[in-house]
């Protein structure tokens, strides 16, 4: 009997163990989905001599960092929309927050691409990819 009681009880934590297992692959499975859904890719290309951080600013809220692009290679980021209008801007390691003109904003909506350049001369450009 009591090798019974055993054997029913490590079958039930099995169960368990396995049922907690598949529960956390379907969550995670949908919010990546869902994540992947719901952003804004932002591709940055820097066509400055030297590395830059990329900052990401809503509508009028503070600069938020996205990354660092070196210099003559383009980094691809994904946020959430978090506004409508959006600017990307460029700071360096002397000045880690932007610095610079703003570019205009551009209208973002989830699912939307975009194209932001920073170029030589310190301007930044700005395309929509869809």
């Amino acid at each position: 009997m009591a090798l019974r009681v055993g054997r029913t009880v490590i079958h039930k934590a099995l169960l368990a163990v396995v049922s907690v297992i598949l529960a956390c692959g379907c969550v995670s499975g949908g919010q990546a989905s869902l994540a992947a859904d719901d952003g804004v890719e932002l591709a940055v290309q820097n066509n400055r001599q030297v590395r830059v951080t990329a900052f990401v600013l809503w509508d009028t809220s503070r600069p938020v960092r996205l990354g660092e692009v070196e210099a003559g290679e383009t980094a691809t980021f994904r946020v959430r929309v978090r506004g409508l209008d959006l600017r990307v801007m460029a700071g360096n390691a002397a000045s880690p927050s932007p610095a610079g003109r703003a570019p205009a904003p551009q209208q973002a909506r989830r699912g939307d691409r975009f194209l932001w350049v920073f170029q030589a001369n310190g301007f930044i450009d700005s395309a929509r990819l869809n």
